[in-house]
């Protein structure tokens, strides 16, 4: 029979991430079950990363086109620069 800490321990080398699970959910039903000697640790598993290309939106033709039209009729435009410190009081 092994203790809290242990039986955690050997759940949590099969989770990517060390976690504490919440009564009632099956993480902790499966510590408990390890606690108790019914089964063995879980195999550990590999989870997988999302690839940094697949985040961003890929630009298409006509979004160019888009884009390019804007800056023609707009101009290069600069984003506003952000203001530091304490607003300043309005006297009336």
């Amino acid at each position: 029979m092994m203790k809290w800490m242990e039986a955690l321990k050997a759940w949590n080398k099969s989770q990517p991430k060390w976690s504490i699970p919440k009564k009632d959910t099956e993480g902790y039903k499966a510590v408990r079950m390890l606690m108790d000697g019914e089964t063995k640790a879980p195999k550990k598993t590999k989870a997988t990363k999302a690839k940094k290309d697949d985040a961003k939106p890929k630009k298409t033709k006509a979004t160019k086109n888009i884009v390019a039209t804007l800056n023609e009729l707009m101009g290069e435009v600069e984003p506003p620069k952000r203001k530091r410190g304490r607003p300043k009081k309005i006297m009336e």
